[in-house]
C-alpha cells in the first residue's frame, strides 16, 4: 500500500498500529465494545527528519505516541526502531533499546519529580543506565543544563522554583541525558506562554542540528508544526487521512479536513467573518462512522464517501503527498 512514505530506510517504522481500550458495563464489567483511539496507523520518520502530527483533541495523537513507547499497550501491530519490533521485545531488551526514544511530555510539572532536584532529575537515566558513574553525575547534568540554556545554578533546585518555560527546558534536557535518536514531543510547548513558546522551538530546532535528532512533534497549533516540520501527517479519528511535505500540505491541503483546520486558523489583520470551524462534533471514537470517517462533518461527502473508507492515495503535484479522500479530483481549489 501507498502510504506516500519516504524510500530510505526509515529511523522508526510503524505499521498498521492499533490501540483499543474496552467498553465494560454491567454488574459483571462485561465487554460492551471498544474504543478505537489509533486504529491503523502506518508512519515513517527518517534519521534527521522531523514529522509532525496534528489533530483536533481526541483524535488519538498522545494514544499513538505512547503506545509506540510501549507507554500504553498496542492491540496490533508493529513498531520498527532500527528495524528491531519495540512491540514484542522482551522486557530486558526493551530497556536496553529506552535510551534510543525518548518522551518530552506536555505539562512540564507533573512531568517531573517534585522531591528531586535538577541534578537527581537529569543524571537519573544515565545512573540506572549505568552510563556514567556516580561521581561524575554533577559534570554531566552541568553540560545538559548548558544545552538548554539553564545556569549553573539550578543545579541543586527544584521543580516550583522553575516557570512553565524552564521546566519544559528541564524536561527536554533530561530527555537528552541518554543521548536518544529519536525525541516524541507530546504538545511539548502547549501549556506556555506564546513568547515562551518561541524559545523552546527555536530551542528544539537548534539540538535536532546540533545532536541530529529526529522528530516526532504532536500538536494542534499547525503554526508551531509549520515552523519545526519538514512533513507532516494529520490524524482524525484514529487514522491518518493526508501524510505529505510540510509545504504541501499546509499550503495546499488536499483532504477536506485539513482544510478546514487551515481556514480555521486565525490570520492577524483578516477579518473574522468567513475564519469557520468545523461543522458538527467528533463522533466518538466507540462509534465510528461507516465509510470516511470524516463524512458527517464534510461539506463535500457524498454517497460514496458513505459506503467505504477510503485509503491514502497520492494527490496534488508534490511528491509523496497522499490523502484519503475518493473526491480529492472534484473539490474546488484552495483558498486561505
Amino acid at each position: 500500500m501507498n502510504n506516500g512514505m519516504q524510500e530510505q530506510q526509515p529511523l522508526l517504522e510503524v505499521r498498521n498500529l492499533r490501540v483499543h481500550f474496552p467498553v465494560r458495563r454491567g454488574v459483571f464489567a462485561r465487554v460492551r465494545g471498544c474504543i478505537r483511539a489509533v486504529d491503523g496507523v502506518s508512519l515513517r520518520i527518517a534519521a534527521g527528519e522531523t514529522v509532525g502530527l496534528v489533530g483536533e483533541s481526541g483524535c488519538g495523537k498522545s494514544t499513538f505516541a505512547r503506545a509506540i513507547l510501549r507507554l500504553d499497550p498496542a492491540t496490533d501491530g508493529h513498531v520498527l526502531f532500527g528495524g528491531r519490533d519495540l512491540l514484542s521485545m522482551p522486557h530486558d531488551e526493551l530497556r536496553r533499546a529506552r535510551p534510543d526514544i525518548q518522551m518530552v511530555f506536555q505539562d512540564p510539572f507533573s512531568s517531573l519529580n517534585p522531591r528531586l532536584t535538577v541534578l537527581d532529575t537529569l543524571t537519573e537515566g544515565l545512573v540506572e543506565h549505568r552510563r556514567i558513574p556516580h561521581r561524575e553525575r554533577r559534570d554531566a547534568a552541568l553540560g545538559l543544563l548548558r544545552d538548554v540554556g539553564l545556569p549553573d545554578e539550578a543545579l541543586l533546585r527544584y521543580p516550583h522554583e522553575f516557570s512553565g518555560g524552564q521546566r519544559q527546558r528541564i524536561g527536554i534536557a533530561r530527555a537528552l541525558s541518554l543521548r536518544p535518536r529519536l525525541l516524541v514531543c507530546d504538545e511539548p510547548v502547549s501549556a506556555l506562554d506564546v513568547s515562551v513558546q518561541a524559545q523552546i522551538l527555536n530551542l528544539l530546532s537548534d539540538l535536532r542540528r546540533k545532536y541530529g535528532l529526529s522528530y516526532l512533534f504532536i500538536s494542534h497549533d499547525l503554526g508551531v508544526v509549520r515552523h519545526l516540520s519538514q512533513r507532516v501527517a494529520v490524524m482524525y479519528l484514529g487514522r491518518i487521512i493526508e501524510l505529505g511535505p510540510a509545504s504541501a500540505v499546509l499550503t495546499a491541503p488536499a483532504h477536506p479536513y485539513t482544510r478546514a483546520l487551515l481556514a480555521a486558523v486565525p490570520v492577524a489583520g483578516a477579518p473574522r467573518r468567513g475564519r469557520r470551524a468545523l461543522a458538527g462534533q467528533v463522533p466518538s471514537p466507540a462509534a465510528i462512522p461507516e465509510g470516511c470517517r470524516f463524512h458527517p462533518r464534510c461539506p463535500f461527502a457524498s454517497d460514496a464517501c458513505r459506503a467505504a473508507e477510503p485509503e491514502l492515495t497520492p494527490c496534488g503535484s508534490a511528491q509523496n503527498h497522499t490523502a484519503a479522500c475518493i473526491r480529492i479530483a472534484e473539490l474546488p481549489p484552495f483558498n486561505a
